[in-house]
C-alpha cells in the first residue's frame, strides 16, 4: 500500500538529485524549464517530482474529483460512445 511518507521521501530524494546538481552548475532552479536539457537520470527525477507530486495530492485530497478526474471521465465515455456508434 502506497503510503503519504513513502511518496514524501522519494519525492524527497528525487529533489535533493535536482538540487545538487542546479548548485554544482550554479544554476537557479527558476532556470529550468520544461525543454531543459538535462542528464537522464535528472530528467526521470524531475518526471518522477511530476507524477510524484499528482499521486501525492490525491492521496491527500481523498476520493474527491478533480478537473483532471472529470476531463479524463468525459473523454472516456465520449471514445466509448464513439466506438459503440461505430460497431
Amino acid at each position: 500500500m502506497t503510503t503519504l511518507t513513502s511518496i514524501a521521501e522519494k519525492l524527497l530524494a528525487q529533489a535533493k538529485e535536482i538540487d545538487a546538481y542546479a548548485a554544482s552548475k550554479g544554476v537557479p532552479l527558476e532556470a529550468f524549464t520544461p525543454k531543459s536539457e538535462l542528464p537522464e537520470h535528472l530528467q526521470r527525477a524531475r518526471e518522477g517530482i511530476l507524477n510524484g507530486s499528482t499521486e501525492l495530492k490525491r492521496l491527500a485530497s481523498g476520493p474527491t474529483l478533480t478537473l483532471e478526474d472529470i476531463a479524463y471521465n468525459v473523454r472516456r465515455k465520449r471514445l466509448t460512445k464513439i466506438k459503440e456508434n461505430h460497431s
